[in-house]
């Protein structure tokens, strides 16, 4: 029995019935759930899909079609919903769960098995992908699959569990840089919700690189219950109790670069590139234990997240990557478009401007170079990188802490981050004006603890940092 049943189980068990089974919704309270927002909807969806797992799939309650009619009345309020994904699985749990039935929900997974939001093209920014969204509709496809016994659901799930590997760390994480925005990204809950899908799909499997990945994950998946959400408890609770006594047939294994990203992990460093998205990032580093979680462009004013990342949707065919992997080196080059800074509420819309990104690889030091074109001065556009680290020192004498106010604004300066007996210094190798600005760490920026952000001045430059490690 690995960690997480050992560790996770009693915890959420008697932590979700104690303290929160009494303030949950009934199903039947929740037919008189009224909302006027999207993030009221969202929150309704939510808790009707936890009330489902707790009182029908823990509990063994009953839905009558009665009730069941109300429940989807209440879901077709919003036909314009994007993540309509997690709307459409609720409504079919439902309608499985009144009338005894196997859920029939065939998703539009990309060949490589992910999940897209908006793959029908509501919006008209056109389809993305979201690693929390994903995430979720992962863990909840198996455990409806698994409890209404479909099949259909079940293989999607387990194609989309394998798909989750391309996006893992060296250490076996989830990182929650790539291809997700700042404000959407619990990284307790996104690697919680993974490992307990990734070892119940291991369970009825068998499969010999789902179980060493389930052992890595589990060495180091110990969430604190009061970061995740009823929903990510009801969710992993049920996923670790309901483990019928079936065996699934062998997984296949596919690859798939089409969304944009390439994992460079090795054993010195993890490296994961994301050129494709909405407002996120042009992806993730770790080395010697200090993550850089995020890192991209990013229009002032700093800290306003609506300003940062980039835009490239599904089906840009415009530019292609390029990949050389050798022996010691590695490079990896690709163009992206950076969101209009103009760009008012959560959706970025089109700029004009593109940015090429390219990356050299060796064992203990990367290579980061941008150059941007169609870029108006009148913007001031920034390189911003943000770190989880313990400590930050300028130029070998200026130190600052995590959760101060004080910040470095000055000519660009070698910076050594550290984590322990570790560090691992970014060096800006141009004159541009720099600043490190320590975080909260908390959930937002992605709990990163500094951000660092370097002014891009000209159209014609290319931009370089060194990052490299010592212990």
């Amino acid at each position: 029995m690995l960690q997480l049943e050992s560790g996770i189980k009693a915890q959420i068990g008697s932590f979700f019935r104690e303290n929160e089974r009494l303030n949950l919704p009934t199903l039947n309270e929740l037919v008189d759930f009224s909302f006027s927002s999207l993030t009221q909807f969202d929150s309704f969806v939510e808790n009707l899909l936890t009330s489902i797992i707790v009182h029908c799939i823990i509990d063994g309650q009953t839905i009558d079609k009665e009730l069941g009619d109300q429940l989807e009345l209440k879901l077709c309020q919003y036909d314009f919903y994007l993540k309509r994904g997690k709307v459409i699985l609720a409504r079919r749990a439902i309608n499985a769960l009144v009338n005894k039935k196997p859920l029939l929900l065939n998703m539009s997974l990309t060949d490589c098995g992910f999940l897209l939001v908006d793959p029908n093209r509501l919006s008209p920014q056109g389809s993305s992908f979201q690693l929390p969204y994903f995430i979720e509709m992962m863990s909840l496809a198996f455990l409806f699959g698994l409890f209404t016994k479909s099949r259909l659901l079940i293989d999607q799930a387990c194609s989309m569990a394998l798909a989750s590997l391309h996006l893992l760390n060296r250490h076996g994480e989830i990182p929650i840089g790539p291809c997700s925005i700042s404000s959407d990204s619990n990284s307790q809950v996104i690697q919680t919700l993974h490992a307990a899908t990734i070892r119940a799909i291991y369970s009825m499997t068998k499969d010999k690189i789902l179980y060493e990945v389930s052992s890595q994950i589990n060495s180091h998946c110990n969430p604190t219950l009061d970061t995740l959400s009823p929903f990510c408890r009801a969710l992993v609770e049920a996923l670790i109790s309901h483990q019928p006594n079936m065996l699934l047939p062998p997984l296949k294994y596919n690859q798939d670069h089409t969304l944009g990203f390439v994992n460079l992990s090795d054993f010195d460093a993890s490296l994961i590139v994301d050129c494709y998205g909405q407002g996120t990032s042009f992806g993730y580093i770790e080395m010697n234990g200090i993550e850089i979680r995020a890192f991209g462009l990013q229009y002032a004013p700093l800290g306003d997240m609506k300003t940062f990342g980039t835009y490239r949707m599904e089906g840009t065919t415009a530019f292609s990557s390029k990949l050389i992997e050798a022996e010691e080196v590695t490079t990896y080059s690709d163009w992206t478009r950076i969101h209009d800074p103009n760009s008012s509420g959560h959706k970025p819309v089109p700029g004009k401007v593109f940015a090429h990104i390219g990356i050299i690889k060796k064992q203990k030091e990367l290579r980061l170079k941008i150059k941007l074109a169609q870029y108006d001065l009148k913007d001031k556009l920034f390189f911003t990188l943000f770190i989880k680290a313990d400590e930050a020192i300028v130029d070998g004498s200026q130190v600052f802490e995590r959760r101060v106010l004080n910040k470095y604004l000055g000519q660009s300066k070698s910076i050594a981050f550290t984590h322990q007996k570790s560090s691992l210094t970014l060096d800006g190798c141009h004159d541009e004006e720099m600043q490190l600005i320590p975080l909260e760490g908390c959930s937002h920026f992605w709990g990163a603890d500094y951000m660092v952000c370097y002014e891009l001045s000209s159209i014609d430059k290319e931009y370089m940092w060194i990052i490299n490690t010592s212990n």
